[in-house]
């Protein structure tokens, strides 16, 4: 599973870059939701308009990663203690993208680890 997590700040009503997480696991430390190991890269100019599960997949293929593969990510007000949202149909999509939207305010919080 890869956890797509959109960068705050860096989304307009055309294009937005995500981390992408991948290669170790998640665990839980003192009660608090971790991801450890793996890789983070980021990936620039998506359009959100063109935006699938199927450019997931053509970017997994450049990156030599197998498929198939499991795709979630994280509310970009929430932090890891709380769930990933699955991101599997064009539904998952759009709620995404709506997540993601251009907001008037500072309030997206980074994924951290």
């Amino acid at each position: 599973m890869h956890l797509i997590s959109p960068c705050a700040g860096e989304y307009n009503t055309e294009q937005f870059t995500i981390r992408l997480f991948y290669g170790r696991c998640f665990l839980t430390k003192d009660g608090n939701t971790v991801y450890e190991g793996g890789k983070v890269d980021y990936i620039d100019n998506f359009y959100a308009s063109y935006f699938s599960t199927f450019t997931l997949d053509r970017v997994m293929n450049v990156m030599k990663i197998p498929l198939p593969m499991g795709y979630s990510y994280k509310m970009s007000r929430l932090n890891l203690n709380h769930r990933l949202m699955r991101l599997a149909t064009d539904q998952h999509v759009a709620e995404m993208l709506e997540d993601i939207g251009p907001t008037e305010d500072s309030r997206h919080v980074p994924y951290t680890t």
